[in-house]
């Protein structure tokens, strides 16, 4: 499994891909640890790449981070929020 962003674009979408099935959540989370908002519910995402509008307006400048979890994995990616 590869979570790597590979865009990131002012207007806060990504671009992921995956090599294999996975069930997985996505979320983004403060420096904190806190859960600012979930972006996919616990979802089935098959082998390919995903496009996903990231909410970033309403955030204040700052570091966030990305993370999917699944069932037995989880991967992180720190975002920048500069307006």
């Amino acid at each position: 499994m590869s979570f790597t962003p590979s865009t990131l674009t002012w207007s806060g979408e990504a671009a992921s891909g995956f090599s294999r099935r996975i069930e997985a959540a996505l979320a983004i989370y403060d420096t904190n640890g806190r859960r600012l908002r979930d972006l996919f519910p616990m979802s089935v995402f098959e082998p390919g790449v995903y496009n996903a509008a990231l909410p970033l307006g309403d955030l204040p400048n700052g570091t966030y981070w990305l993370r999917l979890e699944g069932k037995q994995m989880y991967a992180m990616k720190q975002i920048v929020v500069v307006r």
